[in-house]
């Protein structure tokens, strides 16, 4: 259980798709922020589900799981295809979820929304700390995108996406915003500009490892004129300002 702001009802959501073990890495780093989580399956392979239902075996009062349904037929070569015809759908039946625990069990008041290839850093505890304080409602923030390993880094990662919202009874994704940017929160009212909050695991080794035979198509091949960092320390230790730092150095290579 976390030790900062005891008194809040920190939710994380979450939507998995044909993971497998690597399913472990968000569910296990969701486990350190929040007293409930969210998972929506989406047509899950035997594996991942087995894994999600044994996480919900062990922490009953904290996670909750439910399935999407959609005539759309998952295959291992259109998962990817599907899900992004289905996102809003799915997001949706998370956020559906999320208000039964704010009306049924206790008030939500931080979400929490990762992708199921993501984990928030370690500075997240003065980052949730710091929004609380403010009058921001969303955090928009970039990844920390590893190569290999946490003590590598790289800058051709995605753009800044919403992760965090001071949670509202009426929040909703439809119709879609890129970046992941849910209704009713103003941009204007997002704590903006702050790099590193999070962490993109898809060119991780151990999250590739995991994933083979699972449907996905490897992406450990490195993009034309990609810049490097070696850490001294892995990626999820690092705060923004020092991820700031380390990009602003030339790079390794």
């Amino acid at each position: 259980m976390r030790d900062f702001l005891k008194e809040l009802n920190v939710v994380g959501c979450v939507h998995t798709w044909c993971e497998g073990e690597a399913v472990r890495f968000v569910i296990d780093n969701l486990l350190k922020w929040c007293n409930h989580i969210v998972i929506v399956q989406d047509f899950p392979d035997l594996l991942t589900d087995k894994i999600i239902r044994s996480y919900k075996e062990k922490y009953p009062d904290i996670i909750q799981f439910e399935y999407f349904r959609h005539d759309i037929i998952r295959t291992a070569k259109n998962c990817r295809r599907r899900e992004k015809i289905t996102r809003e759908l799915i997001v949706e039946h998370k956020l559906a979820m999320v208000k039964k625990i704010h009306e049924e069990i206790k008030s939500v008041d931080i979400l929490l929304c990762p992708d199921s290839d993501e984990i928030f850093t370690d500075y997240l505890p003065e980052m949730l700390e710091k929004f609380w304080e403010s009058d921001y409602t969303s955090i928009c923030t970039k990844s920390i995108d590893v190569q290999n390993t946490f003590y590598l880094i790289h800058n051709k990662g995605m753009m800044s996406h919403w992760r965090i919202y001071r949670y509202q009874p009426d929040i909703h994704f439809t119709p879609r915003r890129y970046q992941d940017h849910y209704y009713p929160f103003p941009a204007k009212n997002a704590w903006r500009g702050l790099n590193g909050g999070f962490i993109h695991l898809p060119q991780l080794n151990e999250f590739q490892e995991l994933k083979k035979g699972m449907g996905h198509k490897m992406t450990l091949d490195v993009h034309p004129n990609t810049k490097f960092w070696k850490l001294d320390k892995p990626a999820y230790k690092l705060t923004p300002d020092e991820y700031k730092e380390v990009i602003s150095r030339p790079p390794e290579f």
